[in-house]
């Protein structure tokens, strides 16, 4: 707490005065950053003109966020801050599953993902592949840069969805981004 009110620029008499304990804190600003994020996609899901422009405008936000967290984030609301652990399951699960869901039922009704996905398992274990590359046993942050990690979970993920249709628009985006 002395290191959070030396950062704000305040005292830790003020923060106790708004939060309880650090507990507390934690859980309003994970509260903040999710429920943050969840208006910006849900902007990017209306303004993008396709699944695949969808995803991808998703994919890259994530990377930003993902080069500024540590890597131990996850692990530290797990053991630390239980509450504000299980809003961020909660939320995974009821907003950030529930997009992919949408983004894939989108694109294989435009036809950029193929017919025969089953989305159900699939969105899982998007979830999945998410929060692993956060797991510093499988990838430890000595051996695996988090953001390089990120954008070959992704781009492995991506390729299994798609058609030749989206694999060629997906890739005209990666042209794009990286002119």
């Amino acid at each position: 707490m002395d290191e959070i009110a030396k950062e704000v620029g305040v005292s830790k008499k003020t923060i106790y005065q708004n939060f309880a304990d650090k507990s507390e804190l934690v859980l309003e600003a994970t509260k903040l950053t999710f429920l943050t994020d969840q208006c910006f996609f849900d902007t990017l899901i209306n303004e993008s003109e396709n699944a695949i422009e969808e995803v991808f405008r998703i994919a890259n936000h994530i990377r930003e966020k993902v080069a500024m967290m540590n890597p131990s984030l996850l692990f530290d609301l797990k053991k630390f801050h239980v509450k504000a652990w299980e809003f961020y399951n909660q939320h995974k699960n009821e907003c950030f599953e529930k997009s992919v869901i949408d983004n894939i039922k989108r694109g294989i009704h435009e036809g950029y993902y193929r017919k025969n996905i089953n989305v159900k398992i699939l969105s899982r274990l998007r979830m999945l592949q998410i929060e692993s590359i956060f797991d510093q046993e499988w990838f430890p942050p000595e051996d695996f840069n988090l953001v390089e990690t990120q954008i070959a979970v992704f781009e492995h993920f991506i390729h299994g969805l798609v058609t030749e249709k989206g694999l060629t628009l997906y890739n005209q985006y990666l042209q794009n981004e990286n002119n």
